[in-house]
């Protein structure tokens, strides 16, 4: 073992030497057992792991030889195969072993059952897939998903003459995944990974890329018995709860869900879940002031003399719906007024709908305020189905002011954003962050603006 690990790291690929640089030194304990002695203060916590992998060689076969030298000489082995016949760079063929020691040990027994297995090589994918049609090659694993949703669409397959397989197996699912790098300062703040987990679109990728041949995986261990399943329980619940001020709460909930991508409404929820896992995280913001908005809204109907306001907005549980919710009830508030709040989904459709089954509720003198233009146009448009007129009996005010409240007939009044100037501060704060190498800037919210327009008095 000593012999083996000294002449990978001095005289084998330079990648050994770099594979097991926290090791310090190894050291003989008795003729069967040796010791791994490990770099002060070193984090591998897998270097135990990738030390049971090093492959042995026979000290005594390599004497007289040299370990840094290629050589076609076959070395000495103990599995169940020996090399047979060869050709560099294009064939190997392995020979089962009819002494192999372990051949009648429990573990080994229904294993190895070919006697002669011949690797091919190619430099190619595409030619390995030529190989296997033209009956030079016997057997091809494909890694490639295009490969095998498009690859074997052939006369052989469909005839039988080739078999297309996937086979069951009870082995731990291969993990492929985007790693961060803790090493680096940005990646060490826990909600930064959050946010950008949270927005990596897998539904897109998989059926854009990988012609949705891939599942994702919730466990280190999935399609195994140490996959963790619901929430901790038994003697895994009491080993937890010794060390429960010291882990996060999160560790004793439900298991953590991979986000979804497969709507549209799904999109806008994950965007808006990592800005809020930004701001957890101490990043700088800009924003337009959501709660001033809406009082701006609430009270300009006032203003122009309804007598019943109506807020109609997102069925979200969104931070910024809860601001212009807020915005709206506290000037009733002050008003002394009843709020009365509607909530749907962000579509035209959905206000419409809203608006038919409840028309013979409202009363003439009514004004409605939406948390976005779409559902302000949704409303105008069911109005006027109904035989409402706009302004005159009902009033509405739309919410961002970007391109619907202009195409609007009546073009409608609404709360613009300050789209432009965020823009601007955004820019700003971003030199003023670099001149101070960095240190933070804080959230800025801006003042919107309302503009008034045919849908309201």
């Amino acid at each position: 073992v000593i012999f083996s690990f000294s002449s990978l790291i001095e005289k084998g690929a330079p990648l050994y030497k770099i594979y097991y640089a926290d090791v310090d030194r190894v050291e003989k304990l008795n003729d069967r057992l040796v010791r791994f002695y490990f770099k002060k203060g070193t984090k591998n916590k897998e270097l135990p792991l990738i030390l049971s992998q090093i492959a042995i060689f026979s000290k005594k076969d390599w004497e007289g030889k040299d370990f840094a030298k290629p050589s076609l000489t076959p070395p000495l082995g103990s599995g169940p195969y020996i090399i047979g016949k060869f050709q560099p760079n294009k064939f190997i063929e392995l020979k089962r072993n009819p002494n192999y020691w372990a051949k009648n040990l429990p573990s080994r027994k229904g294993f190895f059952n070919f006697d002669t297995i011949r690797n091919d090589y190619y430099q190619d994918t595409t030619v390995t897939l030529q190989a296997l049609f033209s009956g030079n090659i016997d057997l091809r694993e494909e890694y490639i998903a295009k490969i095998w949703a498009t690859g074997y669409d052939n006369d052989l397959v469909k005839q039988g003459k080739i078999i297309k397989a996937e086979i069951p197996n009870n082995r731990t699912a291969i993990l492929q995944n985007f790693a961060f790098n803790l090493r680096k300062e940005k990646f060490q703040n826990k909600f930064v990974r959050q946010a950008i987990a949270q927005v990596f679109n897998f539904d897109w990728a998989n059926e854009k890329l990988f012609y949705n041949q891939y599942s994702r995986i919730d466990s280190y261990f999935s399609n195994t018995d140490m996959a963790a399943t619901g929430k901790p329980q038994g003697k895994e619940l009491a080993l937890l709860n010794q060390f429960k001020e010291q882990l996060s709460p999160e560790v004793f909930g439900n298991l953590p869900q991979a986000p979804s991508f497969k709507t549209i409404a799904d999109n806008r929820k994950n965007l808006k879940e990592a800005v809020r896992f930004l701001k957890l995280g101490g990043y700088d913001f800009v924003d337009s002031d959501n709660q001033l908005a809406e009082k701006m809204a609430t009270q300009y109907a006032l203003d122009r003399l309804y007598k019943h306001i109506i807020f109609i907005g997102i069925d979200l549980k969104e931070p910024f719906e809860y601001s212009r919710e807020a915005g709206y009830i506290n000037t009733l508030q002050q008003h002394q007024l009843i709020p009365q709040i509607f909530r749907v989904s962000n579509h035209s459709h959905a206000a419409q709908d809203v608006i038919h089954e409840h028309f013979k509720e409202f009363k003439k003198d009514t004004c409605f305020v939406c948390a976005s233009d779409r559902i302000a146009v949704g409303v105008v448009r069911q109005l006027q189905d109904e035989g409402a007129r706009i302004p005159e009996d009902f009033g509405v005010i739309g919410f961002d002011g970007v391109f619907l409240d202009q195409v609007s007939n009546p073009k409608l009044t609404t709360i613009k954003q300050p789209i432009f100037e965020m823009g601007e501060m955004l820019a700003k704060m971003l030199l003023q962050k670099i001149a101070q190498s960095g240190s933070p800037q804080g959230e800025v919210m801006l003042k919107p603006k309302l503009i008034r327009r045919q849908s309201t008095r």
